[in-house]
């Protein structure tokens, strides 16, 4: 199959290692046998490109109401397979970057290039529906964390229901934002009519490691010379020690294990007052290991690693502000993937923690659910490929 992503944002525009959905999942197409190509607008200097690719460069015009956008347009195919065509535009205009002018340079991309995608994936709303190829039978929108920042663009947007073929949204809690800031667009009307489909959070693969959880925590207990306890939950603190040293005494002043990444003279008090509840590791510390064994880890609602603690039946304590990672769980545990806290107030979170894990079998079933609430990469490609 011949397949056609377009998006707004690309790595190398974002951090080192942080590569966006679209290009894993491009990647994935390839290893599953598909031709894909990979269409982007970037705002980064191709002669900074600190990268091994080869580079082809040819200018390209785009008209649109009126405007005209020169961009440079640079090929290539990385050692995935995928076929990368980048546009770094010219101008500061940034309606450079608009859906309208984007949908003309990938028509001009992929004309004349023995390419007729049988799909299209569209990451983020920014790009319209209508600059797709005619000939393009089968057209997905797959909203993305990225949309977030632009519900005006959502708010003003002219493209109707009845142009998507399917709409997927990345993840229940992108979707309930969706509803709450964009209540009148089309993608909230799409999901609270539930034609949109709501995938999983992202992770590369769908093994557990939640049954190893008791093993490995007391694995860790030893290590550290913590007693060996199931009844007291273990918390690792993924997050840096001046974020947390406040709250610390209040939180191991009850039946509680901590461990966290910090020089042990910054907390040597504690440590001497708390032998039994507290432990200091050096920074290089492996912190796969540390995940494994917590019962509970408070760190950034960061997708790979949210992903990396509900894989390992760990229960993720993530900060309220800019969250896309987690469902906040309910106070059965029934429903729900994760604790929330807003900024701080993170001793309600850890009073939360101790309540589920109070309830021994409440906590068990919880943590056997959300360590399948993440689905492999190349599940979510089938899902895509679906119908």
């Amino acid at each position: 199959m011949h397949i056609l992503i377009l998006n707004t944002r690309l790595v190398p525009e974002s951090k080192p290692g942080e590569e966006s959905l679209c290009q894993k999942l491009a990647a994935q197409f390839v290893r599953m046998g598909h031709d894909v190509r990979l269409i982007a607008p970037v705002d980064f200097e191709l002669d900074r490109l600190q990268t091994p690719l080869a580079k082809r460069l040819s200018p390209i015009t785009v008209t649109t109401d009126g405007d005209t956008y020169t961009y440079t347009r640079f090929d290539t195919r990385t050692n995935t397979g995928v076929e990368y065509r980048l546009l770094q535009s010219k101008t500061d205009n940034p309606d450079a970057y608009g859906p309208d002018a984007l949908g003309e340079a990938a028509n001009q991309l992929v004309a004349g290039m023995d390419f007729t995608p049988e799909l299209t994936i569209i990451f983020d709303h920014r790009i319209s529906i209508k600059g797709a190829p005619e000939n393009c039978p089968h057209t997905i929108s797959a909203i993305t964390d990225a949309s977030l920042s632009d519900f005006p663009a959502v708010r003003g947007s002219s493209t109707r229901a009845e142009d998507f073929e399917r709409v997927i949204v990345h993840g229940p809690v992108l979707a309930g934002k969706l509803l709450e800031s964009a209540p009148d667009s089309i993608l909230a009307r799409t999901i609270s009519t539930g034609k949109a489909e709501i995938l999983p959070i992202l992770t590369m693969t769908n093994s557990s490691d939640s049954f190893h959880k008791p093993s490995a925590k007391a694995s860790l207990q030893t290590t550290l010379g913590l007693p060996v306890r199931d009844d007291v939950p273990l918390f690792y603190l993924y997050l840096p020690m001046a974020q947390c040293v406040d709250i610390l005494p209040e939180i191991l002043s009850q039946e509680i294990q901590v461990v966290c990444k910090c020089e042990a003279e910054a907390i040597a008090e504690l440590l001497e007052t708390y032998p039994d509840r507290l432990c200091a590791l050096p920074s290089d510390s492996k912190d796969a290991i540390l995940v494994k064994a917590a019962d509970f880890c408070v760190q950034p609602n960061h997708t790979d690693k949210v992903a990396a603690s509900l894989q390992a039946g760990t229960i993720p304590i993530v900060p309220f502000e800019n969250n896309f990672t987690i469902v906040e769980l309910s106070p059965d545990g029934e429903s729900g993937t994760g604790l929330l806290y807003p900024k701080g107030d993170l001793e309600t979170a850890i009073g939360k923690a101790l309540g589920l894990y109070s309830v021994q079998k409440t906590f068990r079933d919880l943590s056997a659910r959300v360590s399948h609430s993440v689905v492999s990469l190349e599940s979510i490609a089938n899902m895509y490929l679906k119908g």
